[in-house]
């Protein structure tokens, strides 16, 4: 199945600065597994305030978390009974 994608801009970026979020869906047995790719921070400059004064790899580590902790959430939700 091919990727969803959708444009990511922080509050405070300038009109040029945007990120994008590629989402991909794939069957497994018993669920689906979600894959989300989220590129383009080599184009916001590393003082950036959304990087929060971290280095580029500590803040990679950061929205990876990030991304991790919002689909657990995610997949709590889709697990509750209606």
């Amino acid at each position: 199945m091919s990727p969803g994608r959708f444009s990511w801009r922080n509050a405070d970026f300038t009109r040029d600065q945007q990120t994008e979020v590629l989402v991909h869906f794939e069957p497994r047995e018993g669920g689906t597994q979600v894959t989300v790719v989220h590129r383009g921070w080599t184009g916001i400059p590393a003082d950036h305030s959304v990087r929060h004064g971290l280095a580029n790899i500590e803040f990679l580590r950061m929205m990876g978390l990030c991304w991790g902790e919002q689909l657990s959430s995610l997949r709590g939700r889709a697990h509750k009974p209606r």
